[in-house]
């Protein structure tokens, strides 16, 4: 199962990613979290090569408001192409 999230941004990140704002994110096939603005995405993992954890990296700049579990990256693609609006009210129902 994959985790597929609305995250808000908690801290500006890199010049993309603007405080307070809502974005769409999940795992790509390696793991790494990735969070995407319209069609393009972005990973988000340090540049420094030692890290304990990259969801720990991930989640220093993003605080996740909804979540709902996916079976495989097909899902998660089709969901992307929702608005926001659109996959809060889904993971209301």
């Amino acid at each position: 199962m994959l985790k597929f999230e609305i995250v808000k941004c908690t801290k500006a990140f890199k010049e993309a990613f603007q405080e307070g704002e809502l974005y769409k994110a999940y795992p790509n096939k390696r793991g790494q979290q990735q969070v995407f603005i319209g069609n393009e995405r972005y990973l988000i993992r340090p540049e420094r090569t030692f890290v304990i954890s990259e969801r720990a990296y991930y989640l220093d700049f993003f605080e996740p408001i909804g979540t709902v579990f996916l079976p495989n990256i097909k899902k998660c693609k089709e969901l992307q192409e929702k608005t926001i609006s659109e996959i809060l009210e889904i993971m209301k129902d």
